[in-house]
């Protein structure tokens, strides 16, 4: 007749399989060191393009913008002085909002 229960593993077992994997990537890492360098100048040479694409996509976008939020901005400063004057006129003064 077998028994069902699971044995649970012991001390031993547990740091000898936890020395096994460090050295598994203790090796894995030392193989490996060589190749860093070499990928990440690669990885750099690849993504360089297309940081330059976005930063000149983002420079034409906010070129194109500026104009438009400066006339934004002066319209509205001179709503809020037109405003000013006229409630200068009834003996009014000018509400300010918030933010």
């Amino acid at each position: 007749m077998r028994s069902n229960r699971i044995n649970a593993p012991t001390p031993a077992d547990v740091v000898e399989e936890a020395s096994a994997w460090a050295i598994g990537g203790g090796i894995i890492t030392f193989v490996l060191f060589p190749f860093v360098l070499p990928i990440l100048l690669l990885t750099a040479a690849f993504v360089i393009p297309f940081l330059l694409a976005g930063l000149a996509i983002a420079l034409v976008v906010g070129l194109a913008a500026a104009p438009i939020l400066l006339l934004r901005h002066l319209r509205r400063r001179s709503a809020v002085s037109r405003r000013s004057t006229s409630a200068s006129r009834f003996g009014l003064r000018p509400v300010r909002r918030a933010g």
